[in-house]
């Protein structure tokens, strides 16, 4: 069992609209862009006709906003009701089969989105347009043999991309630490 004695290191956070200092036990003092702390994602998550997931990870605590609609500017949102670094914005009542764009942030920031940040809900049961999807497992470690893969991948589809991926199994190596994953 590993214990961490927080009392050898004590943080205290300022927050503004723009920065925050970090300050250590000698009082030395660092100041981040908190503009900047998008940790992971945007990435989206069940997927139906309806709605969707759309998760993220900042290095602050802030309210997650999502602004979202099928044109610029952006006219719908979903705001989280709590403060936290680990997003989640639950989507709902779209339209099936339809392309909507979307951005990340809080009240204060956008972190991400632009026109490459969509997506097109699921369509309904028993339609009969194409359904494509990419099934991904064992990702490795970003060598370049699957780096090639990915791009011809990326290549063959190109004009006809993959409504879905599917992800399943290692997909981080060695340890499966987080920022293994984020890395490739």
């Amino acid at each position: 069992m590993v214990v961490i004695f927080f009392s050898m290191l004590i943080l205290h956070l300022q927050v503004s609209a723009r920065f925050f200092a970090i300050q250590n036990q000698n009082n030395e003092t660092a100041e981040v862009n908190a503009s900047d702390t998008l940790l992971r994602g945007p990435y989206l998550q069940v997927l139906s006709p309806y709605g969707i997931h759309i998760r993220w990870r900042t290095g602050i605590p802030s309210k997650g906003l999502v602004n979202f609609g099928t044109a610029f500017p952006l006219t719908g949102f979903r705001m989280e009701s709590i403060a936290c670094t680990e997003h989640e914005v639950v989507l709902s009542g779209l339209t099936p089969a339809t392309k909507y764009y979307y951005s990340i942030g809080s009240v204060d920031t956008v972190l991400q989105g632009d026109a490459s940040n969509y997506f097109i809900t699921a369509p309904i049961t028993g339609a009969t347009s194409s359904f494509r999807f990419w099934a991904f497992g064992d990702f490795g470690n970003g060598s370049a043999g699957q780096q090639a893969v990915r791009n011809a991948m990326e290549s063959y589809t190109t004009g006809n991309r993959p409504s879905s991926w599917i992800w399943h199994g290692d997909n981080a190596y060695s340890t499966g630490a987080d920022q293994i994953g984020r890395a490739h």
